[in-house]
């Protein structure tokens, strides 16, 4: 969906690039404060925050009045809308700053999470879109652990068909990205963030930073918990239009999740076990899907994105002596680089040209793929190759990678 979007970001006094974070919502009461108040204790300096509700006929608007009269970054309107899209939209048009973020009304920022994102992008300027870690937490405030399925490597392939592994509220980009792609799709009420993020990511650098930024409330009366088949009907469809497959492993895998869901609502002792079941299958699929695990291992193939023009790529690794000999496969848009093989454990360094004629002009996938995998572990029986240390695209310019966390 395309408006009118040309609005300068602004910088403060301080030079810090100005922070728009919009916050829809509609009779959340239960929540906005401590929502509110996340944002209001930031430690940055040049933040603006949009409240965008939808007409609630709850106490939020009492909430909402209150903070406005203590918060001179605070704007807000109070109005009848089509949902939660066009409530986010109205704040993304309304934004100064130069980097954006949404956050919802029963969601919350750790303490400098404003401050580290901002940071982030700063130092990376071709970065697009930053994403982190969120916390889970109940109706309560409860920790339920952290999201599960956080890419640290960003993946495109994984993102376009096989789950949506970003936590929406540890996301901020940069608001004239939104000049290029659009505004969110009005008529997704469930995954229109992973649809933004998929459009993003086709044109410009998405990156991973490690930081806890979040804490996302997972509870029954979410509108991700209770959607069921409306909201797999949605997610079988943005999948299959940006990963163009027909039964994409998302089509799977969410339908899993929605019948997993409808039977946690049954209290009964089998509907439970049932329950539990289809999780642990779900994990399975996901995991299946993996290119990188959380402590670095890679699984047979790992997957990286580029844009622009860098000349060479560099990688760092430690193969285990399990699976020696062994040889790794560089393919750059399915053309291949070249092998390097190995006869001996430890740490190495493999360094790649990134031929022009085999270059797109917007994103490319370079494709790293192993001999040998082993299994590993006895909690968690995962088949792995080798451990991924450090990477980095070079240019003529400089260097343009980033540690693995």
């Amino acid at each position: 969906m395309k408006k009118n979007l040309k609005l300068q970001g602004r910088s403060g006094a301080t030079g810090l690039p100005r922070v728009t974070v919009v916050t829809p919502s509609f009779n959340q009461g239960a929540f906005l404060e401590e929502t509110i108040r996340s944002v209001a204790s930031q430690d940055y300096p040049n933040l603006e925050h949009w409240i965008i509700d939808g007409g609630s006929k709850d106490n939020s608007l009492d909430i909402i009045r209150r903070w406005a009269r203590r918060c001179r970054f605070l704007r807000w309107v109070s109005e009848k809308d089509k949902g939660q899209s066009e409530a986010i939209n109205k704040g993304f048009l309304r934004a100064s700053g130069e980097i954006v973020a949404w956050l919802n009304s029963d969601d919350a920022y750790t303490p400098g999470a404003v401050r580290r994102a901002a940071k982030f992008l700063t130092a990376h300027p071709d970065c697009m879109l930053a994403y982190s870690d969120a916390l889970l937490v109940d109706e309560r405030g409860a920790s339920l652990g952290m999201f599960p399925h956080t890419e640290r490597i960003f993946n495109y392939r994984r993102l376009a068909g096989v789950s949506d592994y970003i936590a929406q509220p540890s996301t901020f980009f940069r608001r004239r990205v939104l000049d290029e792609v659009g505004l969110l799709d009005e008529d997704l009420h469930w995954c229109m963030d992973w649809d933004l993020w998929i459009r993003i990511a086709g044109r410009f650098p998405v990156m991973y930073f490690p930081s806890l930024t979040a804490r996302m409330r997972d509870y029954a009366q979410t509108k991700t918990r209770s959607g069921g088949r409306r909201r797999w009907k949605e997610i079988v469809a943005v999948a299959r239009k940006h990963s163009g497959m027909m039964f994409p492993p998302a089509y799977f895998i969410y339908g899993l999740e929605s019948a997993a869901t409808r039977l946690r609502l049954d209290r009964s002792a089998r509907s439970r076990v049932k329950s539990t079941f289809l999780f642990k299958v779900i994990d399975y699929c996901i995991n299946r899907h993996l290119d990188v695990v959380g402590d670095g291992w890679v699984t047979r193939k790992v997957e990286f994105s580029f844009y622009g023009t860098p000349a060479r790529f560099s990688l760092k690794g430690s193969w285990p002596a399990r699976n020696i000999p062994a040889r790794l496969d560089f393919l750059l848009n399915r053309q291949r680089l070249r092998t390097r093989r190995f006869a001996s454990r430890g740490t190495f360094t493999a360094t790649v040209s990134l031929p022009p004629q085999f270059r797109t002009e917007g994103r490319n996938a370079l494709l790293v793929r192993s001999s040998r995998v082993t299994e590993f572990g006895r909690d968690h029986r995962r088949k792995l190759s080798f451990r991924l240390i450090d990477y980095a695209f070079r240019g003529e310019g400089g260097d343009a990678g980033k540690a693995v966390p």
